[in-house]
């Protein structure tokens, strides 16, 4: 096993929760289209879309919250050790 350094191990960890925020937010953006085409068109599955609304909802604010807090939580250290690096 090969081993890795805490630094490198803060700098992925940052970047997937970079990438977490970005997905949560994506979610959020599906979320918004499928409002726009429950409200505009005549559905046929109903159920369906709602349900899809609701696990999209629920799945992005997860994501952005969790990613978001972390990254707030550890604005701190993982600048600090960026800029001691540079």
């Amino acid at each position: 096993m090969i081993p890795i350094d805490k630094d490198k191990r803060k700098e992925v960890n940052k970047g997937s929760y970079y990438l977490r925020a970005f997905a949560g937010a994506y979610l959020l953006y599906l979320v918004y289209g499928l409002l726009e085409d429950y409200k505009n068109k005549p559905l046929t599955n109903e159920l369906l879309i709602i349900v899809a609304i609701c696990v999209f909802f629920a799945a992005g604010i997860m994501l952005l919250y969790t990613s978001l807090r972390y990254l707030y939580i550890h604005r701190g250290s993982l600048s600090s050790e960026s800029n001691e690096e540079g």
